[in-house]
């Protein structure tokens, strides 16, 4: 099985292993083995900060304030996404849990090239976290909801998305730490070169489910795409909290 055309792990050197062995697992921006990345610890001003614009960004979504929480974005993600679709992405977690009564508590999560901050919420219906993702200046480039849907049927709403050319849904589903480098821009550029290769996308003709490693909890959609002039493998690569890690085409 060789990978030709590989969908949003372009950064990843390793591409082919997730396609051939089953035990993977989400690398970060340190990737090449004769480079070291110094991490400095971030200062519990700056985890305050973030905590703070964190909590905001999602107190403006659940009053329905969305080009302010818009403006709370880093420029370049501002720039390809527009209050209207904030607002539809945001429409999906109502519908599924109703607004948010409280935030009951946050934890920053330092890593190499990006910080998140989880933010525990009580909705109307459950609890679960809101996970807010920012690049090395601070700025927010993704916020990731409670999610209900299983990994075919993510797969799926991922594909329709691309379909439909709503790339910051697309976007959406990517595992948070993919989100410091990948913009909506980047997904519709590789899904155009897609069907520059193969004609435009017409349907969904087979999806399978196969668990990865035992490890850790990995699962890989595999999907069957008809275009107008091929038919196409994708192999959607989930971690164990159903965020997907990466998307290749296959032959």
């Amino acid at each position: 099985m060789v990978i030709r055309f590989s969908l949003f792990m372009k950064h990843l050197p390793w591409t082919l292993l997730l396609v051939l062995i089953p035990a993977f697992s989400l690398p970060t921006h340190a990737q090449t083995p004769t480079t070291t990345t110094v991490q400095v610890p971030l200062t519990e001003a700056e985890k305050a900060t973030m905590q703070e614009r964190a909590k905001t960004m999602i107190e403006l979504l659940n009053r329905g304030e969305y080009s302010k929480a818009r403006e709370l974005l880093a420029p370049d993600f501002a720039n390809q996404i527009t209050a209207e679709e904030i607002q539809s992405i945001w429409g999906d977690t109502i519908n599924k849990f109703g607004k948010i009564k409280q935030q009951v508590s946050s934890q920053v999560i330092d890593t190499v090239n990006s910080d998140l901050v989880v933010i525990k919420s009580q909705f109307e219906q459950g609890q679960g976290n809101i996970i807010v993702t920012f690049n090395e200046d601070e700025q927010i480039v993704g916020v990731d909801f409670p999610r209900l849907e299983s990994v075919s049927e993510i797969s799926e709403i991922l594909v329709q998305s691309l379909a439909k050319r709503d790339f910051p849904r697309a976007r959406g589903y990517l595992h948070p730490l993919l989100k410091t480098e990948i913009f909506p821009q980047q997904v519709q550029q590789r899904w155009d070169n897609l069907q520059k290769a193969n004609g435009m996308f017409k349907r969904v003709v087979d999806t399978d489910v196969s668990s990865g490693s035992s490890v850790d909890e990995s699962e890989v959609v595999i999907m069957t795409l008809e275009f107008e002039r091929a038919t196409q493998q994708m192999l959607v690569i989930f971690d164990d909290q159903r965020r997907i890690v990466g998307i290749n085409i296959v032959e």
